[in-house]
């Protein structure tokens, strides 16, 4: 039995890429913006590296997990590219090493705490901004 729930605790793990500041004109996307939630891999590309920041999340059902990435939209009108933000200040307030000015800089591939197996997992809860609703998850 522990097995199948330490499985289940697992199957509940999510890597979140989050926006660079950097690259946020190229594509529409806005500093902190979550672009990809993915069950985990453990890697990324160094392209993936320089381009996100990288957290284990846990806290919401599937479902709600892949609404995520999702835009905010009126009616058929897309109005912001993403919905669901990660603000790196707060970020900050629980990774008290975290340097943002090498998040914002793209080109130094700047990783605070990687997707490693030992890395630390965030609740989504509580560090998510919802956009639209104007508040946090």
């Amino acid at each position: 039995m522990a097995v199948l729930s330490e499985q289940k605790r697992l199957s509940e793990i999510w890597e979140v890429a989050i926006r660079h500041a950097d690259h946020a004109r190229k594509s529409k996307t806005q500093e902190g913006d979550i672009i990809l939630v993915r069950r985990p891999l453990g890697f990324f590309g160094s392209s993936e590296q320089g381009e996100f920041i990288w957290l284990k999340m846990f806290g919401l059902p599937d479902k709600d997990m892949q609404e995520l990435v999702a835009p905010i939209m009126t009616e058929d009108l897309i109005v912001e590219k993403r919905r669901y933000v990660v603000r790196f200040k707060e970020l900050k307030k629980i990774i008290s090493n975290m340097r943002l000015e090498s998040i914002r800089d793209g080109s130094k591939k700047y990783q605070p705490l990687g997707i490693r197996p030992e890395s630390p997992l965030f609740d989504v809860r509580g560090l998510v901004y919802d956009k639209q609703l104007m508040r946090v998850l």
